[in-house]
C-alpha cells in the first residue's frame, strides 16, 4: 500500500530528533501522511508508523536506540543510548486542568494521579496549579 515491505519496528513519535536540513522531504511526507489520518490510521497504528514509512519510502536510512520503551502506573518512559529515562510521555493521565475528555486515549484516573517515580512530578502538579488559577480558556 506505501510502497515499502515490512514494518520496521514503530518510532515513537512523540520525542524524535532529526536534521531538518537532511530530512525534510521525509518529515513532508510523515506529515502529509498524519494529514490523511481519516485513511491511512486505518491500515496503520497511527504517527508512530507514518514516520518510519516515510523514512524507508524516501530510502533514507535512520537509526534508534536499542532500549524499547518502560511503563509506570500511566505513563510511557522512553530510554537514551545509555539507558536512561530521557522523556516521559503521560499517555494515560494527561494533565488537565478541568474534567477534559480525551476520545483517543482513555485516561487511568478521573483526575491527576501523582507518581512520586517520575521525574519533576511535584514541579509538574505545581505549574499545572498555577495554571489553573490564571487560566481563562481558549
Amino acid at each position: 500500500l506505501f510502497g515499502v515491505g515490512p514494518c520496521q519496528p514503530p518510532f515513537e513519535s512523540g520525542q524524535v530528533v532529526v536534521d531538518k536540513t537532511l530530512c525534510w522531504a521525509e518529515l513532508q511526507l510523515a506529515l502529509w501522511y498524519n494529514a490523511h489520518a481519516d485513511f491511512v490510521y486505518e491500515v496503520l497504528w497511527g504517527d508512530k508508523d507514518t514516520f518510519n514509512i516515510a523514512w524507508r519510502r524516501l530510502g533514507r536510512t535512520y537509526a534508534m536506540t536499542q532500549n524499547w520503551c518502560g511503563w509506570d502506573t500511566h505513563t510511557i518512559l522512553q530510554y537514551g543510548p545509555g539507558g536512561r529515562v530521557l522523556f516521559q510521555h503521560r499517555c494515560r493521565d494527561k494533565f488537565r486542568l478541568g474534567q477534559e475528555i480525551f476520545a483517543g486515549t482513555p485516561q487511568t484516573f478521573e483526575g491527576n494521579h501523582f507518581n512520586p517515580r517520575l521525574a519533576h512530578e511535584e514541579l509538574c502538579f505545581r505549574l499545572r496549579d498555577e495554571l489553573r488559577q490564571v487560566w481563562k480558556g481558549a
